[in-house]
Formats: C-alpha cells, sequence, structure tokens
C-alpha cells in the first residue's frame, strides 16, 4: 500500500513506517495459514481435531506474556532492540515447526513464535498510537490483513503441490531475516521512548493502569473481538471439507477471501474512517459481524458460505484498530503503553481460548455448531461494547 509522505510527520518517517508494515504482514501470516495447514499437521502427528487448541494455547501463552509487558520492554530496549530480538524470536519458533520430530516440539516453538508475535504487535501498536493518526494505524492493521491473507493462500498453493507444509514456516523464517536487515538500516529513523512523542506509559506502574475500570472492559471486550476474527479462518476449513463436502481448495479459496476482505476493508477505513464517528462505526460493524455469521451458520450453500465469510471479513476489519487507537485518549497518556499492551495480551488469550473452545465443542458435538458459535460471540461482543460505550458516557 502507498504511503504519501504528507501523512507522516517526516521524510525520515517514510522508511520506518513502510518497515512497520511489513512487520505486520509477517506477523499476520503463521496464525492465518494455520488453519488450512491443520488438517496436514495434525495427519502428520496423527492428532484429533480439538489439538489445535493446544498450538493456539501455547502461542498464545508466548504472546499474552511478552506483550503484557511490552510497556516496560520498549523503555528498558527501545523499539529497534525489541523488533530485532522479536525476529530471532519469530526465525527460532518456524526453526522448531520446519524440523519437530514430535507434538511437543511444535508446541514449544509456538509458544517462542507467540513470544516474537505479542511484542512486535504491542510495540508497534504504542508506537503508532503515540506518533500517528488513525489512518496510519488502520493501515498499520491492514498490513496486517495483508499476511492473513497471503498466509493461507501460500498454504494451499503448497499442499495443492504436495509440498510438506512445513515449507510455509520456512517463508517465516525468511521474512524475519529480511526484517532484521531491515532494522539495521533504519536504526537511526525510529523514535525511541525517551523523547517527547513517546508514551510516557511505560513510567506508571503495572499496577495504577490495571486499578483503571475502562482497562478491564477493554481487555474483555478485546478477547472477544479477536476470537470472532480468528474462529472463521481456523475452523471454516475443516468444516466446510469435512461437514459440508467442499474441496480443501475451494475451503483455502474462502479463508483467503475471508482475509482479503478483511485487509480491503483496513484499507478503505483509512481513507474513510475520519469521517465516521468512532461508535457509529463500531456499531455498524459489528452489527454487520453478526450477520456475516449467520449466513455461515445458514448453510445455504456454497454462494451463501462465502458471503457470510467476505461480510465477516470486512464488518471487523476497522473494529480492533478503532479500539487501540482509542486507549490513550481513554486511559490518559501515562498509561498508553501499559494499557495497550494489556488489550494486545488480551487478544493472545482471545486467539487462544476462543478459538480453542470452538474446536473442543465442534469436536465433541459436531463441527456444525461452528456456525452457531460464531453468531454467539458476535452477539456477545456488540453486548459488551454497549456495556463499555454505556460506561464511557456515564
Amino acid at each position: 500500500m502507498v504511503v504519501s509522505l504528507a501523512q507522516v510527520k517526516s521524510r525520515t518517517d517514510l522508511p520506518v513506517v513502510v518497515l512497520a508494515y511489513l512487520y505486520f504482514v509477517m506477523l499476520g501470516i503463521p496464525g492465518a495459514m494455520l488453519g488450512v495447514a491443520w488438517p496436514s499437521m495434525r495427519q502428520t502427528f496423527a492428532l484429533p481435531l480439538a489439538d489445535a487448541g493446544l498450538l493456539l494455547t501455547a502461542s498464545a501463552a508466548g504472546y499474552t506474556l511478552s506483550s503484557f509487558y511490552s510497556g516496560r520492554l520498549v523503555y528498558r530496549l527501545g523499539y529497534t532492540r525489541l523488533l530485532i530480538l522479536s525476529s530471532v524470536s519469530g526465525i527460532a519458533g518456524a526453526a522448531g515447526f520446519v524440523l519437530a520430530p514430535a507434538w511437543w516440539v511444535v508446541l514449544l516453538a509456538g509458544l517462542v513464535m507467540g513470544i516474537g508475535g505479542g511484542t512486535i504487535d504491542a510495540g508497534l501498536n504504542t508506537y503508532f498510537a503515540a506518533n500517528y493518526g488513525p489512518r496510519l494505524m488502520s493501515w498499520l492493521h491492514a498490513s496486517y490483513g495483508v499476511g492473513t491473507t497471503f498466509g493461507p493462500y501460500m498454504m494451499t498453493r503448497l499442499i495443492e503441490a504436495e509440498q510438506p507444509w512445513q515449507w510455509g514456516y520456512v517463508v517465516v523464517a525468511l521474512a524475519n531475516l529480511l526484517l532484521i536487515a531491515g532494522i539495521a538500516l533504519t536504526a537511526r529513523q525510529w523514535r525511541q521512548p525517551e523523547t517527547p512523542a513517546a508514551p510516557s506509559g511505560a513510567k506508571t506502574s503495572l499496577r495504577q493502569t490495571l486499578r483503571l475500570p475502562v482497562v478491564w472492559l477493554n481487555t474483555a471486550l478485546i478477547i472477544l473481538i479477536v476470537g470472532v476474527e480468528f474462529s472463521p479462518s481456523q475452523w471454516t476449513p475443516s468444516l466446510f471439507t469435512e461437514s459440508r463436502a467442499m474441496t480443501l481448495e475451494l475451503a483455502g479459496l474462502m479463508v483467503t477471501l475471508y482475509w482479503g476482505s478483511f485487509t480491503v476493508g483496513r484499507i478503505l477505513f483509512g481513507l474513510i474512517g475520519n469521517s465516521l464517528k468512532p461508535a457509529f462505526a463500531l456499531r455498524a460493524c459489528m452489527l454487520a459481524t453478526i450477520l456475516g455469521a449467520v449466513l455461515v451458520w445458514w448453510d445455504a450453500g456454497p454462494m451463501v458460505n462465502f458471503l457470510g465469510v467476505v461480510i465477516m471479513g470486512l464488518a471487523q476489519a476497522p473494529i480492533f484498530p478503532l479500539i487501540v487507537t482509542a486507549t490513550p485518549e481513554r486511559v490518559g497518556s501515562e498509561h498508553a503503553a501499559n494499557a495497550i499492551g494489556f488489550l494486545i495480551s488480551a487478544a493472545g488469550v482471545g486467539i487462544a481460548v476462543l478459538p480453542g473452545l470452538v474446536g473442543v465443542v465442534a469436536d465433541n458435538l459436531g463441527l456444525e455448531l461452528i456456525g452457531l458459535l460464531l453468531v454467539v460471540m458476535a452477539a456477545v461482543m456488540f453486548a459488551l461494547h454497549e456495556v463499555l460505550a454505556h460506561h464511557k458516557a456515564s
């Protein structure tokens, strides 16, 4: 995506913004391609369907731990060293997936990769919230959507070509190597947290931030948002192939379209978002998410499934960045770095817990319950947002 000089604060910001976008592209690849890789992966290790929840939990544990403390890490290490360490963690985790001789090694690799992902996510969200406006923040998250679109497409092509699923993680390792080189080239152009432009929340204790009720409400909402966001990509391939007789190619295409529409939605919102009231945009997008989930649950044929998946992708696109961008205003600049770290930490919980629960229910009670669970989670997400809006208003 093109970033004009008028949208950044100085000419030296442009390489930093572009590199941050590339980091978010890479961040989106592993989690999104897992849903397509999982049928092959579980055959490799002779696993039941629900064991995907264990891998999601392992990854989320690392993601949650690192992002929870990201405010302190940013302050102590600075952004560039933090990103380099995150890439090293990503390389180590990807190598574990490629070389794993047993399932427990894959779980450990997921934990390590999650640690790197959590620091990238929280660190760059903090950087953009402190230095840029909603447009560049939305496009940062659109870059994540580019990765989540590319990941399933790449994995589908690999499996169709009868290549091992492990090759997808080779790509992840190589991408992280290139990003380290990018950091080395742009290190002097990053604003560090000691400067006045950086958030001061890293100097505020975690306990002080956790005393704010709005932080807890935001955290619970993010868990639901991310759980609803990731569940379709994780479980619709299994639903469509094992219960609705679709080919793997068509199911993989559905996931690619889901993340593709998600990415398009974030790009478009970056263009028009400043003209919309955030509360209105959030309500409209959450209601549309419920509609898309109902269409997936309905199972009226591939075209209706296709429509439901696309609506869910488009509708959810701006929700997460809107919540993150509003965080400094809601909690105060002195709490912003800690609060954003908590949100990204909660996102890791949402990625693991809700899709994992969906997998357990589907494994025990039937795959067709996946659609119903998507509807229920989307409805609860909307209800919790209304509680938060009332709390803010009061």
